[in-house]
């Protein structure tokens, strides 16, 4: 059949059209998830923040082969800082007691830990970093303890007993109520210290000792808290070294200072400090004790993980 000129021209610019929209239609339905971390979904579950295993680290960076982990430097999203930090100790259950009834090594490690930090040349590594109004002050204080020997409600949703992030959160405002702490939404952090042979459900159904060590987290009471399990699994959330000479006791010191520098730096998560990839403070150098021990306050000594310095660019224990 004899084509005109026309209709050739017409037939040429459909096909063009055609060729010109199938490749891209055909690169939306194949383009990878935006997230560039194996770990990197946590920063997109609600507001948890969750600090990986070690194991979940090594595999990242296999993938990666850097020391520091995430990308570039922390930017500042414009939210709050804890600009003073206070903590609050809960030890929730009564394995926290010794024979004696007295708070136990492993919790003595912990609390050795929050209380010698503040006014330190570690501590003094927040100070880089600022809020609208000022820079954080090298000044953390414990403003409170509390042993509750409660035992925590739990079901068995990672495999053993297992206290759902819902009971964390109800478990601060309970210490709130019985101890006549203020409910500070601006400077403190509530820890949770949850009994030996209990894992943790985040509320998205990730446990600890299998997917995290612990995490940190702003209640729906507009709390900045951090639900801290015990380490019942010294593989998956242990330090090498345990200059104390209580593992789980130094595991959770250095799990406690990720947190707590964490929920100083960005206490509504993702509103502080983070990175392009969504790394916190503490998950840029995660497991990262190259820096060798931590001297703090009273001669004490810690295994602590490094914290990231934007005046440096690396994983550092002092500034």
């Amino acid at each position: 059949m004899f084509l005109t000129f026309r209709r050739m021209l017409q037939i040429l610019g459909g096909i063009t059209l055609i060729a010109l929209i199938l490749p891209m239609a055909a690169f939306a339905h194949s383009a990878p998830a935006t997230h560039t971390k194996g770990t990197n979904t946590k920063h997109f579950k609600s507001h948890i923040v969750l600090y990986p295993t070690k194991q979940q680290v090594q595999r990242e960076k296999r993938v990666n082969r850097f020391a520091v982990q995430g990308s570039g430097d922390l930017a500042y999203n414009g939210g709050p800082v804890q600009e003073t930090p206070i903590s609050y100790i809960i030890f929730w259950g009564s394995s926290w007691l010794n024979s004696s009834g007295s708070l136990n090594t492993t919790g003595q490690v912990v609390e050795n830990y929050l209380n010698d930090m503040g006014g330190t040349s570690f501590e003094n590594i927040l100070t880089q970093y600022y809020d609208n109004n000022t820079n954080i002050a090298n000044s953390s204080s414990v403003n409170g303890v509390w042993i509750d020997t409660s035992t925590p409600p739990s079901d068995s949703s990672c495999g053993g007993p297992t206290i759902e992030d819902s009971s964390i959160q109800n478990e601060v405002n309970n210490a709130i109520s019985a101890n006549g702490w203020p409910a500070d939404g601006a400077n403190s952090l509530y820890f949770v210290y949850t009994p030996n042979g209990y894992y943790i459900n985040d509320g998205t159904g990730a446990c600890s000792m299998q997917t995290y060590c612990a995490y940190h987290n702003y209640s729906s009471s507009g709390l900045a808290y951090a639900a801290m399990p015990y380490p019942i699994d010294l593989s998956a959330c242990g330090v090498p070294q345990s200059p104390n000479g209580d593992q789980a006791g130094d595991s959770l010191a250095s799990v406690s200072s990720h947190e707590q520098f964490e929920a100083i730096t960005d206490p509504q998560p993702g509103s502080g400090w983070v990175d392009s990839s969504g790394y916190e403070i503490g998950d840029k150098c995660a497991w990262d004790f190259s820096a060798g021990y931590t001297y703090l306050n009273n001669g004490d000594v810690f295994e602590i993980q490094t914290e990231y310095s934007n005046a440096t660019s690396s994983c550092v224990n002092s500034y």
